[in-house]
């Protein structure tokens, strides 16, 4: 996730996991390689999140592309086709970039996260402006 530029330990800790989580599995990682990639102790990592599970599940709640696109949708739009589908188009594909780890993470451990590769590939609800 190139664009990342976490300012806060929980932030920090997200990105490590989703890093980590999608190079080498979710079994693959342990709370502490994932706190130690983010510069803080396994003591944080737990005090922020509790598990490995709420901490992979929080990320990917934070950084769905959904909120965004409904928020593109509901506040962002002018009317004028063209550029509409243009801004449409550019943040979805800069959100996807962004999110290929997260969809990579949902594929490879489906069996262990179930319900991450539905959250991924669901499209945001709640645009209604068209």
């Amino acid at each position: 996730m190139s664009d990342k530029n976490p300012k806060t330990n929980e932030e920090k800790l997200l990105w490590a996991a989703i890093d980590l989580i999608s190079e080498k599995g979710y079994n693959g990682v342990t709370t502490k390689e994932i706190a130690e990639a983010a510069g803080l102790s396994e003591k944080t990592l737990f005090r922020y999140f509790g598990s490995k599970q709420n901490l992979i599940e929080t990320a990917f709640d934070r950084f769905h592309y959904g909120g965004e696109m409904i928020k593109l949708f509901q506040e962002k739009l002018t009317g004028d086709l063209h550029a509409d589908l243009l801004l449409i188009s550019r943040t979805y594909h800069e959100l996807m970039n962004r999110n290929r780890k997260m969809v990579m993470i949902s594929i490879k451990d489906e069996g262990h996260l179930p319900g991450f590769k539905e959250t991924t590939q669901k499209h945001p609800g709640g645009c209604s402006r068209f």
